[in-house]
């Protein structure tokens, strides 16, 4: 097949999707429940993490996990409160010998993961994942009448130590008057009978300039456990994206915590989408962005343990699992 029969193909499809789809958004629209903004707006933690592999060598991966927490007010525009950060060091192996002395949670998701592309990453990601949650655990127990805000859906893996993680943030939201939610970045799910993603269906429906929520039943497309009421969402006027929003806490009150979320998706960098998730993301992946620091504390330190400077250029460009870095850059980290 030559470009135009890919396009030919891709044509057919989405005038087939056109036509099945007009008859499932007038379905939609007639579920939307429109809402307004609120007259007063609480305050707002936006939680995203973030990984990098610094050191490949020996059958090992070292990666560095950062977890940030922006806590937001809103007095007509955004103002930072306050910074809370963690970073750890996960360590990820399949030698027989380092699995045997890691722990049952270890061990379960190196089994999950070995269904996976790319086991070292899955797992890393998923250590991030939990440490995100026991972040939102701990300031759920500080925090009074505060949204919580994780970036991603409110679904875990089926591990106990996920799932009683996040159920403890959530009583402890509970318990102290917060509102705990997931938005997604993408909704490439099919929870709307579509050929078209949800995504992509939603953004072809016509409801003029106020802001709107939909209450979805998701398909289950994998074996993940939600902790929540899942939505989609419009939370700028007019805009044509709409965001899976998952609410864990509290249930059953949607239109209370839509406005909310609203007022920090106002602004225009990320119309529609919460503007502190967005600074939360940029925080986190900033620790991808620290090669002369790792460089300098890995070729300082390494020598204590046994591990040479020239292991430690090998295992640096070849972090990833392929070649990181072009060959000047291996010389300058061995001329320090």
């Amino acid at each position: 097949m030559d470009i135009l029969g890919g396009l030919e193909v891709l044509g057919r499809y989405k005038r087939l999707g056109e036509e099945v789809g007009r008859g499932r958004l007038e379905e939609v629209s007639r579920c939307i429940k429109p809402f307004a903004y609120p007259e007063d707006t609480r305050d707002l933690v936006a939680i995203d993490g973030s990984h990098t592999f610094v050191l490949h060598l020996a059958g090992l991966w070292l990666a560095l996990i950062r977890v940030g927490a922006l806590h937001y007010e809103f007095r007509g525009d955004y103002r930072m409160r306050e910074l809370y950060s963690e970073e750890s060091i996960a360590a990820v192996s399949l030698h027989e010998e380092f699995v045997k002395e890691q722990d049952g949670l270890y061990r379960a998701i190196l089994e999950r993961g070995r269904r996976q592309g790319n086991l070292h990453t899955y797992m890393v990601g998923e250590f991030r994942r939990l440490a995100e949650l026991r972040m939102a655990g701990r300031l759920a127990e500080k925090l009074s009448n505060t949204i919580i805000a994780l970036d991603g859906p409110l679904a875990t893996p089926p591990l106990e130590e996920f799932s009683s993680t996040m159920e403890s943030a959530m009583e402890a939201c509970q318990k102290n008057g917060n509102t705990l939610v997931g938005v997604s970045k993408d909704s490439n799910t099919h929870s709307l009978d579509s050929l078209f993603s949800d995504g992509e269906l939603l953004a072809r429906l016509e409801n003029g300039d106020g802001l709107f929520y939909l209450p979805v039943t998701p398909k289950k497309a994998e074996p993940l456990c939600l902790h929540g009421e899942v939505y989609f969402a419009r939370l700028y006027p007019g805009a044509k994206r709409w965001f899976r929003v998952d609410i864990g806490v509290p249930r059953g009150e949607p239109e209370g915590v839509f406005p909310q979320l609203a007022s920090y998706a106002r602004s225009t960098l990320c119309p529609g989408y919460p503007y502190p998730l967005l600074e939360a993301h940029r925080y986190a992946v900033e620790v991808r962005r620290m090669e002369e620091v790792y460089d300098r504390i890995l070729t300082d330190l390494g020598p204590r343990y046994g591990i040479t400077p020239e292991e430690i250029l090998r295992g640096r460009t070849d972090a990833e699992g392929g070649s990181k870095a072009l060959f000047h850059r291996d010389l300058d980290l061995l001329s320090r």
